[in-house]
């Protein structure tokens, strides 16, 4: 795999790209970009020495545990093959439609604070934006971790910016299309994935299931020079057209804070 930062950077900017292409506001383009740069490290969940296996303890390691002993191949299997992308892409995409269809509810509360497809619109956006945080404040390889700040200043960060993805995905959630933007999010992030690791040594199974055989485009090393180099290229590139775009093809940031504050006037 190309490194975690290589990763998120490049899920990152393609789902800034994406955003930029639908024309979203400020905030639904940051509400998508950090879900994308978080659904970019899905696809080592096959493997123990990755950032999303050890992300959140036990709650992570015990599910992925099962889902490593129910692949075929070690590390650069399935889970690296566009066939297992179509699958998260459709996994997605009916976590956002099955709620709604139900002919009882259960996903909302009763007094309706909560909204219906709540796991696409709130839970979702919640966990890949956290787990792009907690990646983005560290350094160094999966097995050797270097954190930028102490332990609890992460965890603050953490919590700070799942109860600023949860607010927006709750004021968001009532756009149309918005389980569409977050499955197009979704699948750009992992899709990346698989572009990123493609140029790598090992390549990827392209043909899976139909062959385990791995194409690689280039022998560029993991943790290399290049592959450094291009993580804070990709990260850079994303913030420039973040503030290009937002400014220019979607809605002005004033906007944005406008709407929130009527939102939450309309609220109390």
């Amino acid at each position: 795999m190309a490194s975690a930062h290589t990763h998120i950077s490049a899920g990152l900017l393609l789902g800034v790209a994406v955003g930029g292409a639908l024309h979203l506001d400020a905030a639904a383009m940051a509400l998508f970009a950090a879900s994308s740069g978080g659904a970019a490290l899905l696809a080592d969940a096959d493997t123990p020495n990755s950032a999303i296996y050890n992300a959140g303890g036990l709650i992570s390691k015990v599910p992925l545990w099962f889902l490593r002993k129910s692949v075929e191949d070690k590390h650069r299997g399935p889970t690296h093959s566009p066939f297992f992308l179509g699958l998260v892409v459709a996994a997605v995409s009916l976590l956002g439609w099955f709620p709604g269809h139900l002919p009882i509810h259960w996903f909302a509360s009763h007094d309706e604070w909560l909204p219906v497809g709540w796991p696409d619109r709130i839970a979702l956006p919640v966990v890949l934006s956290v787990l792009f945080t907690r990646t983005t404040l560290t350094l160094g390889t999966p097995m050797n971790f270097r954190p930028l700040i102490s332990k609890h200043h992460r965890r603050f960060i953490m919590l700070i910016v799942a109860v600023v993805v949860a607010y927006c995905g709750y004021v968001l959630s009532a756009a149309p299309h918005f389980s569409l933007g977050m499955t197009l999010a979704v699948g750009a992030g992992y899709a990346s994935h698989l572009l990123t690791d493609w140029p790598t040594e090992r390549g990827i199974p392209l043909a899976w299931p139909f062959s385990r055989r791995r194409y690689a485009l280039a022998h560029i090393k993991v943790y290399g020079f290049i592959d450094y180099f291009a993580g804070l290229l990709f990260f850079g590139f994303a913030v420039w057209l973040y503030i290009k775009t937002a400014h220019g093809g979607g809605v002005p940031v004033s906007s944005t804070v406008s709407h929130v504050v009527h939102a939450i006037a309309r609220h109390k």
